[in-house]
């Protein structure tokens, strides 16, 4: 792993190509632990988003009246994550700049309260379902192998097979967070879909 990322940091004639390639290679590595943290992470926000959002408005005093009325109405911190335009869209620019600081404030202390929850209280849980997201990983794989053998059989529907090779890739990014979040669901819907899809094109080259 060293070498290649020496080799990716230094070889000033690499090609995007083959750095994505280098990224995916390690994100696939990466991703049962990632997405056991990130499922831990998602907890942390339901339990104590709102508590550290409301400590960082403080520092803030020109988000204090939006504050109060924001709370008044409901609030939480989770909907700002989710870049909600209807609890900012009237913000004034200097108010929109405060409230980014503290979101970023606050997904900080967000992932650093789990990193001590998933290295204290919650370490056996975190490494059981890195376990379980490991085997889903595996599963993942093996559909996607399945999906290049189907891409290399196509020899005959050139358009098929090439869309195929891409849902791969785009996979490929997904499982290395560089592209939306793979799931199991959706990369077995893709192999369901390739009959319906082939006759779709043969149709359409009659």
């Amino acid at each position: 792993m060293r070498h290649a990322l020496e080799h990716v940091k230094h070889d000033a004639y690499i090609t995007h190509e083959e750095f994505e390639t280098t990224l995916i290679v390690f994100g696939r590595k990466l991703w049962p632990y990632q997405l056991a943290f990130l499922e831990f992470v998602a907890e942390t926000e339901k339990r104590r988003a709102d508590e550290f959002f409301a400590s960082h408005v403080r520092a803030f005093p020109v988000l204090e009246g939006w504050f109060l009325e924001w709370k008044r109405g409901g609030g939480h911190a989770a909907q700002l994550f989710g870049g909600s335009w209807a609890h900012v869209g009237h913000l004034k620019p200097e108010e929109r700049a405060a409230l980014c600081e503290v979101l970023v404030e606050t997904q900080r202390d967000v992932r650093n309260a789990t990193a001590a929850t998933v290295s204290g209280p919650e370490k056996e849980s975190y490494q059981k379902r890195i376990l379980e997201c490991t085997v889903l990983a595996e599963a993942i794989e093996e559909r996607l192998e399945n999906l290049r053998r189907l891409a290399d059989d196509e020899q005959e529907h050139p358009l098929l097979a090439a869309e195929l090779r891409q849902s791969v890739r785009d996979f490929e990014r997904g499982m290395a967070f560089l592209k939306k979040h793979t799931t199991f669901e959706h990369v077995c819907h893709t192999e369901a879909r390739v009959p319906v899809r082939r006759k779709i094109i043969q149709s359409l080259s009659q």
